[in-house]
């Protein structure tokens, strides 16, 4: 994620980027995911030493509710099916438009809180 993002998002759309991890440790992501509670991740597959379907499949073992945008050079279709059905909100590839990556983001996090209005509305 680029300092852009972090300063247009908390700025515009009202969002609050919190964390922001070097490639080169690609175990932190999973430790944070799993420690640490997120509206959303954005995950890179290509990681050093870590793939990123392995970050997301133990994210989902024990998180269904975060929503995760794959954001990865992998452009196969196949990699997309893949990502989505192992349980990832959305799937962008590199090289990407920036304002796309914002529509995604404030898509995603809306989805949070209709979800969250509609369970406390049925209470």
């Amino acid at each position: 994620m680029k300092k852009t993002f972090a300063k247009i998002s908390q700025k515009v759309y009202g969002l609050t980027v919190t964390k922001s991890i070097p490639a080169s440790t690609a175990t932190a992501p999973l430790d944070m995911a799993t420690t640490e509670s997120y509206n959303l991740i954005i995950l890179d597959l290509n990681l050093p030493s870590m793939d990123g379907m392995e970050i997301l499949n133990h994210i989902r073992k024990t998180d269904a509710e975060t929503a995760i945008l794959i954001l990865s050079a992998r452009g196969q279709l196949s990699d997309k099916i893949s990502g989505l059905d192992a349980g990832a909100n959305d799937y962008l590839c590199k090289p990407f438009h920036f304002e796309e990556l914002e529509a995604r983001v404030r898509s995603l996090t809306r989805r949070r809180i209709i979800q969250n209005n509609i369970i406390f509305g049925m209470r």
